[in-house]
Formats: structure tokens, C-alpha cells, sequence
């Protein structure tokens, strides 16, 4: 179960660097790059420490994805748009 979690933070990880690089160059957002840089590299980071620190790596997967619900849901309902 845990490597499946590990897998998907990798993958959370890399989408969310690559979003952010996606927002920079369709917006020119630089806060856009820096934000999703900072959400990825945490992303990868929860997932380096799975083996070792599951209770860690949990946590700060959990709080990441809070964050970013929180950023991304309303603009949703608002604006219907990913």
C-alpha cells in the first residue's frame, strides 16, 4: 500500500512542477512556476520519505494537497475551468 502512495506522490510531484511551468508559459506567471515548484519538490520529498518516516511523509503529502485544494477548488466553482 505504501509504495502504491509513493508512486502517486512521484507522480503528484512531477504534474505539479509541470503545471506550474505550464502556468508560467501560458501567463507568464512567475508565481506560477515558484508555486508549483515549491508544491513538487515537497511533493517528491513526502515520497523520499515514505520508507523510512511514513507518519512524515504523510503529512506533509496531506498538507500540500490541502493547500492546493484550497487554492484550486473555488477558482473552479467560479471561474468552471481547470
Amino acid at each position: 500500500m505504501l509504495g502504491a502512495a509513493k508512486i502517486y506522490f512521484i507522480v503528484f510531484g512531477i504534474l505539479t512542477i509541470v503545471g506550474g511551468i505550464v502556468g508560467y508559459v501560458k501567463a507568464g506567471s512567475v508565481v506560477s512556476i515558484i508555486a508549483g515548484s515549491i508544491s513538487g519538490i515537497l511533493l517528491l520529498v513526502a515520497a523520499w520519505l515514505m520508507p523510512d518516516r511514513q507518519a512524515a511523509g504523510l503529512i506533509v503529502a496531506l498538507v500540500v494537497s490541502v493547500l492546493l485544494a484550497g487554492q484550486f477548488v473555488p477558482k473552479f466553482f467560479s471561474t468552471h475551468k481547470a
